[in-house]
């Protein structure tokens, strides 16, 4: 599964953020690869002994191809279910 991701903002929202970043496009692709590198690191450890910061990014997604994880969604699910059986 692969997914694009569209973001619009009215001249309004624009003007606003461009009082905050040069360039707005360029903000919100560093903000993905910042989650995504910490998110991906955070997996690796979880799954292997592996330190993430010392193997390159194809084998990063080998471990993470190759285990299974919960989603947010479901932790989210779970942890609603663990309060309300309390």
């Amino acid at each position: 599964m692969a997914i694009d991701v569209t973001l619009h903002f009215d001249d309004d929202e624009e003007k606003a953020l461009l009082t905050n970043m040069v360039d707005i496009d360029k903000y919100w692709q560093n903000a993905k690869s910042v989650k995504l590198s910490r998110v991906m690191n955070r997996l690796v450890v979880l799954a292997s002994d592996r330190n993430p910061d010392k193997i390159p990014i194809e084998q990063k997604k080998q471990i993470i191809r190759d285990n299974a994880f919960e989603t947010a969604a479901e932790r989210n699910a779970r942890m609603v279910e663990q309060i309300g059986s309390k």
